[in-house]
């Protein structure tokens, strides 16, 4: 399935957040609050997202959009 945002990437991979942010190196919160829209991963993360789990630097800016707008990150169905 091709996400309409890192958000929606990000919760589509089914992998433990403790073990993504063991990966990224930051917190298990940090990726919570990446997941459910509270924050963006910063540059560095979203390269290591990319990195290591295919997730396109450049999905990260709908939700960059959204946080701005005030509008919704995504219509992915995925994303609650």
């Amino acid at each position: 399935m091709e996400h309409t945002s890192g958000r929606a990437a990000l919760r589509a991979l089914g992998a433990k957040q403790t073990d993504i942010a063991a990966r990224v190196d930051v917190t298990q919160q940090a990726v919570s609050d990446w997941i459910t829209g509270r924050a963006i991963p910063g540059p560095a993360s979203r390269t290591k997202l990319a990195v290591h789990y295919g997730i396109p630097v450049a999905l990260w800016a709908a939700d960059e959009r959204a946080r701005v707008t005030g509008a919704p990150p995504s219509t992915d169905p995925e994303v609650a």
